[in-house]
């Protein structure tokens, strides 16, 4: 397992930062079998260092990325406040670029790259799906589904962060509903899988399952996972383990 950072340009021109692990065959054999972009919390810094969790995927051939995307933390203020009411939209943005990029230097298999991510991340994997037609399938770990909702399901340390990410609020409740992955549901193509702890009190059940039910309104390839007694973000071994898997 091999773990490098790469600087790519955005649409817009500014340089963004991604961390890729990839499978030790790889370099030496040719391109990986895919790729999972993985992406986080909205403002946390991705780093070079050993992630384990990684080792799950790199050693059934997958490559990973982590996406410092515009609005990370770790690079100055500027750079965080880019994100500053174009959430859902530049991190976005950003992660299919970060997608585009490795599969255009011929580093991972085009037809089989996948996203995965929780909570905010969990959000760009659902507008990923829904806009662009990059990703095959995806993992949304208890990713906020209806921004409006969140607006009152949101705990109190975060209760004003996503007036500042979006817009007034309700003055802009239309860039809410707009930016919303419930919105665009209806636009996904690629197999999904749903995982959500049931006792989650920053993004509750309700987000996940109506992701769900819209899908299979469709006849769409989706799963969901709901672990009982789980919160936001897995804790029990058996939670773990089983979302991996």
């Amino acid at each position: 397992m091999r773990r490098i950072l790469l600087s790519l340009a955005t649409s817009s021109g500014i340089v963004l930062v991604a961390a890729v692990t990839t499978p030790a065959l790889a370099m030496t054999v040719g391109t990986a079998a895919g790729m999972r972009a993985a992406f986080r919390q909205t403002s946390d810094l991705e780093q070079i260092v050993y992630v384990c969790r990684h080792r799950y995927y790199t050693s059934r051939g997958f490559a990973v990325v982590d996406v410092d995307y515009r609005g990370s933390s770790g690079y100055g203020r500027a750079y965080r406040n880019l994100l500053r009411g174009e959430w859902c939209v530049i991190d976005v943005d950003d992660a299919v670029a970060a997608a585009n990029f490795l599969a255009d230097r011929g580093d991972v298999d085009r037809a089989r790259m996948a996203i995965r991510g929780g909570s905010a991340g969990g959000t760009v994997v659902l507008l990923a799906l829904a806009n662009h037609r990059v990703f095959a399938a995806g993992a949304n770990y208890f990713g906020v589904a209806d921004l409006v909702g969140l607006m009152s399901d949101d705990h109190k340390f975060e209760s004003k962060y996503t007036v500042q990410l979006v817009g007034p609020y309700p003055e802009r409740i239309d860039l809410y509903r707009e930016r919303s992955p419930l919105s665009v549901v209806d636009r996904i193509e690629g197999a999904l899988v749903v995982l959500q702890g049931s006792d989650d009190p920053i993004v509750p059940p309700h987000h996940s399952t109506a992701v769900v039910e819209a899908m299979r309104s469709r006849g769409m390839p989706i799963e969901y996972h709901e672990f009982p007694g789980e919160g936001h973000g897995f804790r029990g071994r058996a939670a773990i383990v089983r979302s991996a898997d």
